[in-house]
């Protein structure tokens, strides 16, 4: 294993925008981000080659509908091909079921 080093900044995105799936809507709509952890790190397998990755928490708000989510994107070095970033998006919404 290579020496590995990770960096955590809070609030990094603090008060920027970005569109993402709507959980009223269900379509990609303005949302500010509210709160957000951002990590980032690499491990240096030689001098040439590195893994590297990016983890990004945010507490979201759509500017349309005002609905509240958590939202987890990420990026790793490994997964990254002709066809794919290497990014994945994965929000936590809303679903409230009352069923009274």
């Amino acid at each position: 294993m290579g020496r590995i080093e990770e960096k955590i900044e809070e609030n990094k995105t603090k008060g920027k925008s970005l569109k993402i799936q709507c959980s009223e809507c269900n379509r990609k709509t303005r949302h500010l981000i509210f709160q957000s952890i951002d990590t980032s790190g690499s491990e240096l397998i030689d001098q040439q080659y590195s893994v590297d990755w990016a983890n990004h928490y945010q507490i979201v708000q759509c500017q349309g509908y005002e609905t509240i989510s958590f939202g987890h994107f990420n990026w790793f070095s490994e997964y990254q091909d002709f066809d794919w970033d290497g990014s994945t998006e994965r929000l936590y919404l809303n679903r409230l079921i009352n069923e009274d």
